[in-house]
């Protein structure tokens, strides 16, 4: 499995958002990484994205 790594930056909204997701999820999980969840909401993206386009086609 290949692995890419790269950096960015968040506008302000992005930044507090990704802060308040840490809160709520260290609370019930003890420890999380920010970049564990980005790479869980880039594959959630994904996964809806492929379902929308996916039942677009077939509607088609």
């Amino acid at each position: 499995m290949a692995s890419t790594k790269f950096s960015f930056y968040l506008n302000a909204r992005g930044e507090d958002s990704l802060n308040k997701v840490q809160k709520l999820i260290t609370e019930k999980e003890n420890r999380v990484t920010k970049a564990w969840i980005i790479n869980t909401a880039i594959i959630r993206y994904y996964e809806d994205m492929k379902k929308f386009y996916d039942d677009s086609e077939s509607n088609k």
